[in-house]
């Protein structure tokens, strides 16, 4: 029987559901919210991989003058989607404001945080704990 595998000799699979649309929220949401250097984001492809003991990493590659980035931290790949997404969501915080001093998403004079709740995984603001907006909705707020 023979296997699908990467040039590392990795097996390849499709990404579980839930982390795909985790990478999709927060794409949409780059689109705005952004304030700092101006970067072009409409180029990104996210890399995904899923380590030997079932964790996720995240990434990407460098493009049109943003820096690549990759990290995995102990996320299962069974998360949820709210979990998978709130991680994401702040993964590429920290990325954009530490490394390319780009303050996403940013409501005024203060960045949102991620957060999971009953209901699933929302955008926001720190200062009053109010919900701005679900992950992967921002833009139409």
């Amino acid at each position: 029987m023979a296997s699908c595998q990467d040039d590392r000799g990795n097996p390849q699979v499709e990404p579980p559901e839930a982390w795909m649309r985790a990478l999709d929220a927060v794409a949409r949401d780059l689109r705005c919210c952004r304030v700092g250097r101006e970067v072009t984001l409409d180029r990104l492809v996210w890399e995904f991989e899923i380590n030997s003991d079932y964790y996720v990493g995240i990434g990407w590659g460098s493009v049109d003058g943003i820096g690549g980035f990759n990290r995995g931290e102990g996320m299962s790949m069974d998360a949820s989607y709210a979990d998978a997404a709130a991680w994401v969501a702040e993964t590429v915080q920290t990325d954009l404001a530490g490394y390319e001093f780009v303050q996403w998403p940013s409501k005024g004079r203060h960045l949102l945080s991620a957060q999971v709740s009953e209901t699933g995984a929302q955008w926001v603001d720190p200062h009053d704990g109010s919900v701005v907006a679900d992950i992967g909705s921002l833009c139409g707020k």
